[in-house]
């Protein structure tokens, strides 16, 4: 006898699954503040991807969200929040990153690329603590602590770390 599972159940295995985005209720309260202060906007979310893009996702970032990286990108113990805005479709979609982090202890929002118009999706995940190399050029970054990786699948990517007081970037490929 085979077993039935509810609308709920197959919602969240198909989530789990796809990669799909977090619903905006299971992030933490202040992410949802902010998201609020943002009419319009919200995190890119799984369906925005290509179908390449997709697999390439569930490939090396099952389960996560496209739109949102959890980290700690100061090694302050607090969880910091970068997120990948969307607003609009189509040819009118414009994206933006922002980071959530806490320095000095209050939550503060920068906006780490401004928002421009693209018909292509950029995601944003964890980068690992490490040595981060400049494509094409000589500069490189040991990163401390957890970097916003914010990238354009198999296109370009940038790095964003914690260095010296503030917020620097290195691009990694292009």
């Amino acid at each position: 006898m085979g077993r039935r599972l509810s609308a709920g159940a197959l919602a969240l295995a198909c989530a789990l699954c796809c990669g799909a985005a977090a619903p905006a209720q299971d992030l933490p309260a202040e992410v949802r503040a902010y998201l609020r202060g943002q009419p319009g906007w919200s995190p890119l979310g799984y369906e925005a991807l290509g179908v390449d893009d997709r697999q390439l996702w569930d490939q090396y970032h099952p389960a996560q969200s496209p739109g949102v990286a959890k980290l700690d990108i100061d090694g302050d113990g607090r969880a910091d929040y970068a997120l990948a805005l969307v607003s609009g479709s189509g040819a009118l979609r414009r994206q933006k990153l922002v980071l959530l982090w806490h320095p000095h202890g209050r939550l503060r929002a920068d906006t780490l690329s401004a928002p421009w118009r693209t018909s292509t999706a950029l995601v944003v995940w964890r980068g690992e603590p490490g040595l981060y190399e400049e494509w094409g050029g000589d500069r490189k970054a040991r990163v401390r602590h957890g970097s916003v990786i914010y990238e354009q699948m198999e296109a370009w990517a940038q790095a964003y770390y914690f260095e010296g007081g503030r917020i620097r970037r290195i691009d990694t490929s292009g």
